[in-house]
């Protein structure tokens, strides 16, 4: 569990805090990702002297993530440095930043685990591709267009467009 005492943080001035952080198999599926190895966090936590909570430190592992365009796995290493900042609730006064957290009054443990979860998503690329020549699928039969082109018969398209396709514009205005 990935968290800060507070109170032992205010004595203590920093906290380390390394680990593997654990994603249920259901998120990495709805965001269609796998891990190929444990995300690895190593941070360290420290309250600044306007009573902040700073967690800085790193994140790293090895996920796959489908080809936007033919959906073959591609690889990816992650090794991104984090910034976490939780203000008190009265340095805000009613405006929430979604990059600044808000430190619960009463409490005296922080539970960092679902920051750092929303931190890790927003870190994996939305479209991947696994080369840039990939020409992805046909969409019709499916077949992989970057081995060849498919036997697909190609649609000429709806015959009562035929009149439009063969108007021809003067270009020599």
């Amino acid at each position: 569990m990935f968290s800060v005492d507070l109170n032992h943080l205010q004595r203590a001035r920093t906290q380390k805090i390394v680990g593997n952080l654990e994603v249920l198999a259901e998120t990495w599926e709805s965001w269609g990702a796998q891990p190929l190895e444990p995300i690895g966090l190593a941070l360290e936590a420290s309250m600044t002297g306007t009573g902040q909570l700073l967690v800085r430190g790193s994140l790293r592992g090895s996920i796959t993530i489908p080809c936007r365009r033919c959906i073959d796995p591609v690889q990816l290493t992650l090794d991104e440095s984090l910034d976490l900042l939780w203000l008190a609730e009265v340095t805000l006064e009613g405006e929430e930043d979604g990059e600044v957290r808000v430190l619960p009054a009463r409490d005296a443990v922080i539970d960092l685990e679902e920051s750092l979860r929303e931190e890790l998503f927003l870190r994996i690329p939305t479209w991947v591709v696994c080369r840039e020549d990939c020409a992805g699928l046909c969409p019709s039969c499916g077949a992989d267009l970057t081995e060849g082109p498919c036997a697909c018969a190609k649609d000429e398209g709806d015959p009562r467009w035929d009149a439009l396709r063969n108007i021809t514009f003067d270009q020599r205005k």
